[in-house]
């Protein structure tokens, strides 16, 4: 980031708690342009102890004017750790197969933690975007990779693990 612009002391962030969400602006850095800033969102998680915030970060041209987004995802986490523990809620049974195009919810996620969409399927990989532990409308592309299954969820496509998902099961017909 110092080759970028940033120094000591530069702001990553600023914003306000509201509702266990944080509401905000973060900055890219430039070397030309300076500091860059774009609005963030996102959920309040582990107890206070972790925040994952996404937004649309600008994409500059030599000039400094905006030519583009690009989807941004920023954590910051209380305790410096390499990997975050899921917050499983229940024991994890060996799941039925996925029909093509299967819509799914989220499961054995609490309620302050949330799924990681990835850009590969290993829990290494890069995050492209992340779904609230109520989320729905996910759908699965019919390929799995291991315990991991390619999704869809609002405007990205990526691999989850498959412990976190479930089919949405639709209520059936009531005899008379």
């Amino acid at each position: 980031m110092v080759e970028a612009g940033a120094h000591l002391g530069s702001v990553l962030f600023t914003g306000k708690s509201r509702n266990g969400s944080y509401v905000g602006t973060a900055y890219i850095f430039n070397s030309h342009c300076g500091q860059i800033p774009y609005q963030v969102r996102g959920p309040i998680l582990d107890r206070h102890e972790r925040v994952v915030l996404k937004g649309q970060a600008p994409r500059v041209d030599s000039d400094c004017n905006i030519v583009g987004y690009v989807s941004d995802i920023l954590e910051f986490s209380l305790f410096k750790s390499a990997k975050t523990t899921p917050n499983v809620l229940r024991s994890y049974v060996t799941p039925a197969p996925l029909n093509k195009a299967a819509n799914l919810k989220v499961v054995n996620k609490g309620a302050n933690d949330i799924l990681t969409i990835r850009e590969y399927p290993t829990e290494d990989s890069r995050v492209i975007d992340i779904i609230p532990p109520d989320g729905t409308g996910i759908v699965y592309m019919r390929e799995t990779h291991g315990p991991w299954v390619f999704v869809r969820y609002e405007r990205a496509d990526g691999w989850v693990n498959r412990v976190f998902v479930e089919p949405i099961v639709s209520p059936g017909r009531r005899l008379r």
